[in-house]
């Protein structure tokens, strides 16, 4: 059973746990997980809503969509709802660290990947800093979503 205050927090990792899961290997990505919380507790950080603060940094409420007109692709910004923008936030976590490429331990990308955001640097944030750019960039072109 899982206590109210903490369901908000249970909700999250069962989402980062089916991002992370490949080949129906879910115990293998509820360990790394853990590995990871156990890591970032061993540096101090005893918040128990960090899987919570981390994913706040990197959420946003527009998405990129490519849209045909008269011959002429554009790129089309939109809002999207607050799941969307989790899971999108969660997916963009996991391609940073896929970008890395260390000879290291997935469980230790992730921890350090979540130490870099939680002070404001990583690839991930910058990743979203790029695409706000682009999106505020291309939002002369929202009118064009009638089409």
């Amino acid at each position: 059973m899982v206590l109210k205050s903490n369901y908000k927090n249970f909700l999250l990792e069962q989402l980062f746990v089916k991002k992370i899961q490949k080949k129906g290997k879910l115990f293998k990505s509820k360990k790394i997980l853990n590995k990871t919380f156990k890591l970032i507790n061993k540096k101090n950080f005893y918040n128990n809503n960090i899987l919570e603060i981390i994913i706040k940094k990197l959420k946003f409420s527009i998405k990129l969509i490519y849209k045909r007109v008269l011959g002429s692709v554009y790129q089309i910004p939109i809002k999207i709802s607050l799941k969307k923008s989790i899971s999108l936030a969660i997916k963009l976590i996991l391609i940073s660290i896929n970008k890395q490429k260390k000879n290291m331990k997935f469980d230790k990308l992730l921890y350090l990947e979540f130490l870099n955001i939680l002070n404001n640097e990583g690839l991930s944030l910058q990743q979203k800093h790029i695409f706000l750019k682009k999106a505020l960039s291309f939002r002369v072109f929202s009118h064009l979503i009638k089409y």
